[in-house]
């Protein structure tokens, strides 16, 4: 009896530190080192990791990205003054080879 109650509780506290482990595992698979933004045609449940599937919030791609990350706007985007940025990220229209400043109007 002493035996088969240490072997559940054994199993109830590896069951438990599993699932504590799941949160901060799904929040890190969230973020991404680069984010796509377009206030336009984006939606808020596209991935955001190419230009042709942008985000459409600055806040929600804020949520995404990593810290020191960064945030590409490729369409006409709206900023709202009320948003908060609690992250070092880097906002550009330019990424690698494209340049999307000819497209976008901020």
């Amino acid at each position: 009896m002493k035996y088969c109650f240490k072997r559940v509780l054994s199993i109830i506290i590896c069951i438990m530190m599993v699932l504590t482990t799941i949160p901060v595992q799904a929040i890190s698979f969230l973020t991404s080192e680069v984010i796509y933004l377009n206030g336009e045609a984006g939606d808020d449940s596209n991935e955001g990791l190419t230009a042709d599937e942008p985000l459409k919030t600055l806040a929600e791609a804020e949520f995404r990205v990593s810290d020191k990350g960064i945030i590409v706007i490729c369409g006409d985007t709206t900023i709202d003054s009320d948003v908060e940025i609690s992250k070092e990220i880097t906002v550009t229209s330019k990424y690698g080879a494209e340049d999307y400043l000819d497209v976008a109007v901020l």
